[in-house]
């Protein structure tokens, strides 16, 4: 019985039971009256209003709404971009945190300011939350500008699994860009043999994932930033990490010896000059096929902090920065191993976190500074942008 049937049901009852008991009372009515009334409570319970069952409605289920695809990035494979003289590199056009789809306008910007010093190829970190959008989307931009790029996820470096490395969203990067036309090389380390890695990065070990990373992507460059370590590993006689071949395509030092060490901003030259006169000829004697590079210091902290090694380097002056150019371009360190690369380390800050505690080529007061980069390319038959 349905819930709208239930009032009317007991009303008939009411009046069944109310006959039946009068017709039982009543005894001394005639047996005739006593039948009609009978009859007439037969003919009630028989007839009635008709109740219409309003049965439950069934709910809809509910449909099934399958997100939109994300719009695919504008992509150039069709329009390769032109081959360069000399590899003139700035990193980063943006800190990590920026170089996102979502900033593509702002990139823009800073790719065009960077072709007026002569740029043409830009250095830039990615965090590990970035995405394939991301990646392309800066490539697609660089690719729009006429700059290569050499990307990488220096917060996200691969992993040591006990047989062979864990290359975890390198892996993402390698697959989803190799064939961009504007990716020039894949940083895939920056300083392996520094202690921060805890001894994870051997010589053998990083050939292993040299071998890796060529498998994947056969035709990408691989690129990693030494800095001083192949020095430190000849000083230290440790042959667990002396340089050797199979390691990279671009195997790049540092020219970074604009340092307080407490007893004031100096220029290191002669710590500068030791390790290129080592690293340069070891580099070239290994691994005469790799292109040899070099960063220069463009950055650095206004006041040195006790406890923290990042502020002790300095962002030179325009008298002191030229005189680091004219060593590392002297014809005799030319003559033993000659560089195939510049990398002006930094234009913006790795992160967003140290943009204000960080001196970089591209704040307002350092415009002697990039007249000197800008000078640079022209001398080395480069464009500058307008």
């Amino acid at each position: 019985m349905d819930r709208a049937s239930r009032p009317y049901f007991g009303f008939k009852v009411a009046v069944v039971t109310f006959s039946v008991a009068t017709f039982f009372l009543q005894m001394r009515h005639p047996i005739p009256i006593r039948f009609s009334q009978l009859i007439l409570v037969a003919l009630f319970l028989g007839c009635g209003a008709p109740v219409t069952r309003v049965p439950t409605p069934t709910p809809a289920p509910t449909p099934t709404v399958e997100p939109s695809p994300l719009p695919p990035p504008t992509h150039t494979r069709e329009k390769p971009l032109p081959p360069i003289a000399f590899p003139y590199a700035a990193s980063f056009a943006v800190p990590a945190e920026r170089a996102i789809i979502a900033n593509s306008a702002g990139l823009r910007a800073e790719l065009r300011q960077l072709k007026t010093l002569g740029i043409n190829i830009v250095e830039q970190s990615f965090t590990r939350g970035s995405t394939l959008y991301d990646w392309r989307a800066f490539l697609d931009v660089a690719a729009q500008e006429a700059i290569y790029v050499i990307p990488g996820l220096l917060d996200a470096p691969p992993t040591w699994n006990g047989t062979r490395f864990d290359l975890g969203q390198n892996e993402a990067l390698l697959r989803g860009i190799q064939n961009h036309p504007a990716l020039y090389a894949i940083l895939i380390l920056d300083d392996p043999f520094h202690p921060k890695f805890g001894g994870a990065f051997t010589t053998d070990r990083l050939q292993l994932l040299y071998q890796q990373i060529k498998q994947i992507a056969p035709n990408a460059r691989v690129m990693i930033k030494f800095n001083r370590g192949i020095l430190k590993a000849e000083q230290e006689k440790n042959p667990r990490v002396a340089f050797q071949a199979g390691l990279c395509d671009i195997c790049a030092i540092g020219a970074l010896e604009f340092r307080d060490y407490g007893d004031g901003k100096k220029f290191r030259r002669d710590d500068l000059l030791v390790n290129h006169n080592y690293s340069r000829a070891l580099i070239k004697r290994q691994n005469p096929q790799a292109q040899l590079w070099t960063s220069v210091q463009v950055f650095g902290a206004p006041v040195r902090l006790a406890n923290d090694d990042s502020t002790t380097y300095y962002l030179p002056p325009p008298g002191e920065l030229q005189q680091a150019i004219d060593l590392i371009l002297s014809p005799d360190l030319q003559a033993k191993a000659k560089l195939d690369g510049i990398v002006w380390q930094q234009w913006s800050s790795d992160t967003v976190a140290r943009e204000p505690i960080q001196f970089t080529l591209r704040d307002l007061e350092f415009a002697a500074q990039r007249d000197i980069v800008k000078a640079l390319a022209k001398k080395l038959g480069l464009p500058t942008a307008p």
